[in-house]
């Protein structure tokens, strides 16, 4: 991982947990915060004391059903806003709804590489 982002780094938010973030954990800076999103690849993982206190790093939990629906509402604006403004995007590929089952196969093998849209 070190080798992937050219040394440390000072957040990772990470909506894969398990064994990603037992890795991620390693290579926080100091200071560093892993922000965890969900739990894809498992619902524990493994740290070092040792490792979160050499470098006074942090973990921290993040789940969007807390924040009032007016807040949701100012992150949703702001997230759409940077899209619109081509500051943010996605890597996609547009089909058309006939090749949703292929689609699907794509997406779940990850052969896709990229998110799969249909568009009517």
């Amino acid at each position: 991982m070190r080798e992937a982002t050219g040394g440390s780094v000072d957040v990772v938010v990470d909506p894969v947990f398990g064994t990603a973030s037992t890795a991620a954990v390693r290579v926080l800076a100091d200071g560093g915060r892993l922000v965890d999103l969900g739990s894809a690849s498992g619902d524990e993982a493994t740290f070092s004391s040792a490792v979160l206190r050499s470098r006074s790093a942090e973990v921290l939990g993040y789940t969007d059903d807390a924040p009032s629906p007016d807040r949701r509402r100012a992150a949703l604006d702001a997230v759409l806003g940077s899209a619109a403004a081509g500051w943010i995007g996605v890597a996609h590929r547009t089909l058309p709804p006939a090749e949703v089952a292929g689609a699907w196969r794509q997406q779940a093998s990850g052969e896709a590489g990229v998110r799969l849209v249909l568009v009517p």
